[in-house]
C-alpha cells in the first residue's frame, strides 16, 4: 500500500528562489529525457547523455536520476510522444487567449521530484536530499552548494494522525533504513509518499531474541539466535547502539529552572522515540522475545560518587 501525505509548509528565507530554479532545470531535463526516449534512446544511456548536455548542468546527480525516472514513467504511459506538458485544457486556454504567458508557464511547471532511496548516506535513510525532523515538525532539504533549507510543516492539532505516521517513517529511516520515501515540492505544498511494508507475522522466529543493554548515555542492542551447534552456541544476527550523551549531561541548574525542566522533557521525549525504534527493530528481525537486564537499582547511595548516583537514580529511565 502506498501512503501519501500532502501538507502546506512555511518556506524559509531564500528557499523560494532556489526551489523555482531547481524545478525549472529539472523540468527541462524531464522534457529532454522524454524526447530522447521517444526517439529510441536506451534508458541505460540516458543519464550519461543528459549529464554531458547543458540541460544537465547545475542539477544534483539525484535530481537528474529522479528526472530520468519521471521521464521513463511518462514514456511508459505515452510511448508515441503525443503528450501535452501542462494538460490539453490549459493548452487550449493558452491558444485561445484565456490565460497569459506567465500563468501558462506556471501550469506547465511540475513539482520538484526527488525519488526515494533506502540506503542513502547520512544519519537517516530513505531519501538522498530530504531529511525528516518531526521533533520540530519540519523536513530539511539539502539544496545546492551544501545549503540546508528547513521546511516547517503546517501541522495543526487535527493533523495528529499525519504526525504519527511521519514519526514512524522517520524512526524506520533511522533504524532499519530500508524504507524509501519520495518527495514532491511546489511553492506552497510538499508531498511525501512511501510504500508501507507488509505487517510482520504475529509470531517471531523461534529462539531469536532482542537483547538490550541499558545505560544512562547509550543503549546497546543485539539480535541473537540459537546457533544450532549444540547447547550454549548462539549467532549474532545484527547489533548496534544508540548514543545520547547530551541528554545525560549535568546542566548545573536548579531542578525547577525552565532550562532544566525543558531538558528533562526533551529526555523523556527522546526516550519515547527510542522505544519506538527498538520496537521497529524487533518487528523487522522477527524476534520472539526481548530481554533486558534485571537490575534492581533503587534511589540510594551506591558508594561510587555523586555523578554515578545522579546517572543511576535520576537519569537512567529504565521504566520508560
Amino acid at each position: 500500500m502506498t501512503r501519501t501525505i500532502k501538507l502546506r509548509y512555511e518556506p524559509t528565507v531564500g528557499f523560494a528562489e532556489v526551489l523555482a530554479e531547481q524545478r525549472w532545470r529539472q523540468w527541462r531535463l524531464i522534457r529532454s529525457a522524454y524526447k530522447r526516449l521517444v526517439a529510441g534512446m536506451a534508458q541505460r544511456e540516458l543519464y550519461g547523455e543528459l549529464r554531458a548536455q547543458p540541460v544537465g548542468q547545475g542539477l544534483h546527480t539525484w535530481l537528474i536520476l529522479s528526472g530520468v525516472k519521471k521521464a521513463s514513467a511518462l514514456y511508459a504511459r505515452h510511448p508515441g510522444g503525443r503528450i501535452v506538458f501542462g494538460g490539453r485544457r490549459s493548452f487550449l486556454d493558452r491558444a485561445q487567449g484565456r490565460i497569459g504567458r506567465e500563468e501558462w508557464r506556471k501550469v506547465r511547471l511540475p513539482p520538484l521530484y526527488i525519488e526515494g532511496h533506502a540506503r542513502s548516506y547520512g544519519a537517516q535513510g530513505g531519501n538522498h536530499l530530504v531529511t525528516l525532523d518531526m521533533a520540530r515538525d519540519r523536513v530539511l532539504y539539502h539544496g545546492p552548494e551544501g545549503r540546508d533549507f528547513p521546511i516547517k510543516l503546517c501541522l495543526s492539532r487535527k493533523s495528529r494522525e499525519y504526525r504519527r505516521r511521519l514519526a514512524e517513517l522517520q524512526a524506520c529511516c533511522e533504524t532499519v533504513r530500508d524504507l524509501p520515501f519520495t518527495v514532491s515540492i511546489t511553492e506552497t505544498e510538499i508531498a511525501l509518499a512511501w510504500r508501507e511494508p507488509p505487517a510482520p507475522p504475529s509470531c517471531g522466529i523461534k529462539g531469536r531474541v532482542l537483547a538490550l543493554d541499558l545505560n544512562p548515555a547509550k543503549l546497546g542492542w543485539a539480535v541473537v539466535e540459537d546457533g544450532g551447534a549444540g547447547q550454549g552456541s548462539c549467532r549474532c544476527v545484527a547489533c548496534g547502539m544508540f548514543e545520547y550523551p547530551d541528554l545525560a549531561k549535568r546542566l548545573g541548574l536548579a531542578a525547577d529552572d525552565p532550562p532544566s525542566l525543558a531538558h528533562n522533557f526533551k529526555r523523556r521525549f527522546e526516550l519515547a522515540i527510542l522505544a519506538k525504534k527498538v520496537a521497529i527493530l524487533a518487528k523487522h528481525h522477527r524476534v520472539s522475545a526481548a530481554v533486558t537486564e534485571n537490575l534492581a537499582f533503587g534511589p540510594r547511595d551506591h558508594g561510587k560518587g555523586r555523578r554515578f548516583n545522579r546517572l543511576v537514580n535520576q537519569v537512567w529511565l529504565r521504566r520508560g
